[in-house]
Order: C-alpha cells, then structure tokens, then sequence
C-alpha cells in the first residue's frame, strides 16, 4: 500500500492473523456470492500530522495505524488509538513510533497489533475464571 491508495483496508484479527470481515449469499443453484461488510474499508484518504494514513487494522477497541510523509525528516510512523474513547469527533492517535524505514515500520505495525491481540486473548480466558470463582463464593 501506498499513501495514493485509494481504499484503506481494515482488517480484523482472528488468531493474530488479518481477516476482512465477509457476508456470503448460498443460492439454491450452489453459487456463493461473498460481499465485503459495512466498514470494512474506507474509501478516500485519510490524514493524520500530514502522514497519509497507509494501513489500519482494528483489534477490539484499539485501532494501529501505518503512515507515512515524504517530506518529514521521519517518514514513517504507527500510532495507536483507543475507538471507545474517540466518540463523534475525530480520531485520537497517540503514541507514536516513528521510523526511517518502511519494513521497521510495517513490523512495529504488526507486532503492536499483535500483542494487543495476545492481551485482549489473555484478558477473555481470565474473565471466565473470576466469575466461577464469584460463583462459587455464592454457594457457599
């Protein structure tokens, strides 16, 4: 991708692996017709500190985002942002990682939204557990 696309693709993550989010029509005849949902991409560009927005993918309510400014003295950058907390107005990116390079950029951008995916997995199998325990503290 490049900061001239025009459609910016935002995958979800299932397994840690990036999975664009489809409805699929059976017909009686056996066809199978596969649409992209509402939301799953964006059509235009998108801008943040003149970097042109390149990738984002969503994993809950974080968002990472890739970007990049031909004229910055660091042309590339990741920045997080938390969905919930955004509301109607624009979106809060922060913590950025700014980078000289694409590739370092394309793998903070991986990785950052990879380890938020193992946090939010870890968290799911926690909660499970803290409600038997709350359970079991009823029965007795």
């Amino acid at each position: 991708m490049s900061q001239r696309s025009q459609f910016i693709m935002l995958p979800d993550l299932v397994r840690g692996v990036p999975v664009m989010p489809v409805t699929a029509t059976f017909a009686q005849n056996g066809s199978c017709t596969i649409q992209l949902e509402h939301g799953s991409y964006v059509v235009g560009k998108m801008v943040n500190q003149e970097y042109h927005i390149t990738a984002r993918v969503r994993v809950g309510s974080a968002e990472f985002v890739m970007g990049e400014c031909e004229k910055a003295p660091v042309p590339f950058v990741t920045w997080q942002r938390n969905c919930k907390n955004d509301g109607d107005g624009l979106p809060n990116f922060f913590w950025g990682h700014y980078r000289s390079d694409r590739s370092s950029c394309i793998e903070d951008f991986c990785e950052r939204a990879g380890n938020e995916y193992k946090k939010q997995m870890e968290r799911q199998r926690c909660v499970p557990h803290e409600r038997n325990l709350g359970e079991h503290k009823a029965e007795r």
